[in-house]
């Protein structure tokens, strides 16, 4: 009441953070005793966690029998051979691949042997043999094969166009 109205303002001023600082001490008191007296909760709970997972786990060892496991593995079995089987089934014949080939040589192009195989995609590769008269007819052999809707990629190596007649060639056509 006596004092001038400026220190009246800092002594206001200097209350309200004494008292701010004083309700925070007072939070964190009660958070950390709060944490304090959870943490034997918190332990009891996750022992009975740890007892009812273990004797879950005891349950089902036991349920397993030996005819329960023998079907499993008909099962999977099963599964496994259904799954080559849907694997294959989309997959291009033998038949439609050497007929997709051999509808597209060009006159002066002898094919000597096919190799098919299957990779573990679902694409399927195809090793071309031959004899080429000439470096043109391979070419056109090969953009004819590449026109091809099934087909992804062709390697032909550029060594079998060195020579301008008579080649000599091995291409690989993977086909989708």
């Amino acid at each position: 009441m006596f004092l001038p109205p400026t220190q009246k303002k800092e002594l206001r001023k200097e209350y309200i953070i004494r008292l701010s600082i004083v309700g925070m001490c007072v939070v964190l008191v009660i958070a950390i005793s709060v944490s304090v007296f959870m943490l034997p909760a918190y332990f009891s709970v996750r022992s009975q966690y740890i007892i009812a997972q273990s004797q879950l786990d005891a349950i089902n060892t036991k349920a397993v029998s030996p005819e329960t496991k023998e079907i499993e593995v008909q099962v999977k079995a099963i599964n496994d051979i259904s799954n080559k089987f849907y694997e294959n089934l989309y997959r291009l014949g033998i038949v439609s691949v050497v007929g997709n080939i051999t509808g597209t040589v060009p006159a002066g192009i002898k094919i000597v042997q096919f190799e098919y195989t299957y990779t573990a995609s679902s694409t399927v590769d195809v090793r071309i043999t031959g004899r080429a008269d000439t470096r043109d007819a391979l070419v056109l052999f090969k953009k004819n094969i590449e026109q091809k809707e099934f087909v992804q990629k062709i390697e032909l190596p550029v060594s079998d166009l060195a020579k301008s007649s008579d080649l000599t060639f091995q291409m690989k056509v993977v086909f989708k």
